[in-house]
Order: structure tokens, then C-alpha cells, then sequence
């Protein structure tokens, strides 16, 4: 199987999540842009103590999504960033990271994208202006956006 599917949903999302707080595992550097397949499986384990996705799932899982643009992977020893994969003869490991442009990459990813860039409440940030902001739009432009090309995540104030 090369790419992702519908049954994958929910694995997925623990997977991005699970990215996200793996600088948080003990040895783990804070600064590095992407990881190994176990720091991730370790990141995993204590975001979702339950989670029932063996070890070569969770890598097959990460494969699978950098090929659909979910993830983004990169060789350890790669010599520049265009360099997305590890040699076949085992030189290097891969190393992967959330793909903050999945939705550009493939239109497919919005699903995921979704999940995490939901627009923002309506608020009443002005206090007193009589009103509320409108959510953003998740279609739409904004800078705010981690996963897709529209907003989300973030309240906006307006001045009256």
C-alpha cells in the first residue's frame, strides 16, 4: 500500500500530534527540525499511552504519509534539504517532520489539515464595540495558518 486511506484518519492525527510533541521526549534536542522513526514512536507512547499501532505500523504509517505529503522526510546525513531520501543501501536514516503545507502539496491532506486548523470562535475582543469578529475563514488568506493555504487558529480584533 503507497498511499494513505480513509482507515488511516485517526492514526494519522495521533501522528501529527505526536510530531509535534516530540521535542518534549527526555533526549530528544528541542532544536532539531526533524526526527527518527523511534523518537517519534517514543513521543507517541506518552501522548497516547493506549494507542494500539505497533512499532512498524507507526513506521510504515510515516512512509506512507511523506509519499502523500502529510509528512515531510529527510535523510539524517543529507547533504541539503532537497534531499528527501535515504540512500537504499542504508546509509543514513530517514527523519521526518509535519508538512506545514500539506494542503498545497495535495489537496487531499485537507482532512488532516482540518483537524488542527479549525477557523477561530467568534470573540468579542473590542469589549464594548457591540459585537462579535467573525470567524476566519479556512478557505480564505491569512498568515495564521499552519496546515493549509486559508486561516484558522487565530482571533482577530477589530477598533471601533
Amino acid at each position: 500500500m503507497s498511499k494513505l486511506q480513509s482507515s488511516d484518519y485517526e492514526n494519522v492525527l495521533d501522528l501529527i500530534e505526536a510530531v509535534f510533541a516530540t521535542p518534549n521526549v527526555p533526549g530528544v534536542t528541542r532544536r532539531q527540525r526533524a526526527y527518527t522513526v523511534n523518537d517519534i514512536i517514543a513521543s507517541l507512547r506518552l501522548r497516547f499511552p493506549h494507542s494500539t499501532m505497533t512499532d512498524s505500523q507507526v513506521a510504515e504509517l510515516l512512509a506512507r504519509g511523506s509519499r502523500s505529503g502529510v509528512f515531510n522526510v529527510i535523510c539524517s546525513n543529507a547533504i541539503s534539504a532537497e534531499v528527501s531520501e535515504c540512500d537504499p543501501a542504508g546509509v543514513g536514516q530517514p527523519l521526518y517532520n509535519v508538512n506545514q503545507n500539506m494542503v498545497r502539496r495535495n489537496p487531499a491532506n485537507a482532512v488532516y489539515a482540518n483537524a488542527f486548523n479549525a477557523p477561530a470562535p467568534k470573540t468579542n475582543l473590542s469589549m464594548g464595540c457591540g459585537g462579535v469578529n467573525e470567524p476566519i475563514n479556512a478557505v480564505g488568506s491569512s498568515f495564521f495558518s499552519v496546515f493549509s493555504t486559508g486561516g484558522g487558529g487565530a482571533n482577530i480584533g477589530t477598533h471601533c
